[in-house]
């Protein structure tokens, strides 16, 4: 079972560049999350970019608000860059905590950091093999009288998951959520997900783990 939250860093560098850059400056495989604010990509940093060059596959992405995790080229001080891979971005506003659960479905987190005002994480879902994983991601909060913002996420997974089916009939999915933040008033954070781990008997269960993120 993951007993770690990896922080992954989504920035770009530009602290480091100042102004060194000159037209013939070039730097590969920058990643960073980037919105779409007046049809251009602005990075969480405030950093908008020139998209010159786009071999990621994708068309009309520049849809306004909408969120992705960028692979790109920066081509030159002007911040012309080439796009090699644009991942949709899930941003998924944290609801009031439920009595009734939405899913206790195990993932796998596999990265997660700060920027923008997000929470930002990584996760592996899995679905059946050659399957279409429509399934929901939720995530309810309490907040306490200690300012203490607890996260919890819900996977209604159908029971695609380790403990119900055998590995060679599963695969995991990747994908991206950022949970907005401000709004919340709180001086530490947890997370609550369900995760795949085995008990004492050796057999394989679900059961909750919680990442102390702040």
């Amino acid at each position: 079972m993951m007993k770690r939250f990896a922080v992954l860093l989504f920035c770009c560098l530009l602290a480091t560049w100042s102004c060194k850059l000159e037209n013939t400056f070039y730097m590969e495989n920058v990643d960073a999350l980037v919105n779409v604010v007046d049809g251009q990509l602005v990075s969480d940093e405030g950093v908008s970019f020139n998209v010159t060059e786009n071999a990621s596959g994708r068309h009309g992405f520049l849809v306004p608000d909408a969120r992705y995790y960028m692979t790109f080229d920066i081509l030159n001080s002007n911040l012309d860059i080439r796009i090699k891979q644009l991942l949709d971005v899930y941003v998924s506003p944290a609801t009031p905590l439920t009595e009734e659960a939405p899913g206790h479905d195990p993932v796998e987190l596999l990265q997660g950091g700060f920027s923008g005002g997000y929470l930002n994480l990584e996760l592996g879902i899995y679905k059946a093999k050659g399957g279409n994983h429509a399934h929901p991601i939720v995530f309810q909060y309490t907040l306490d009288e200690v300012k203490k913002l607890n996260l919890r996420l819900f996977h209604d997974g159908g029971d695609e998951n380790p403990a119900s089916l055998p590995s060679g009939a599963l695969e995991t999915e990747v994908r991206y959520y950022s949970i907005p933040l401000t709004g919340f008033n709180f001086d530490s954070l947890t997370l609550t997900f369900d995760v795949v781990t085995t008990d004492d008997a050796g057999a394989t269960v679900v059961e909750p783990y919680t990442a102390y993120l702040r």
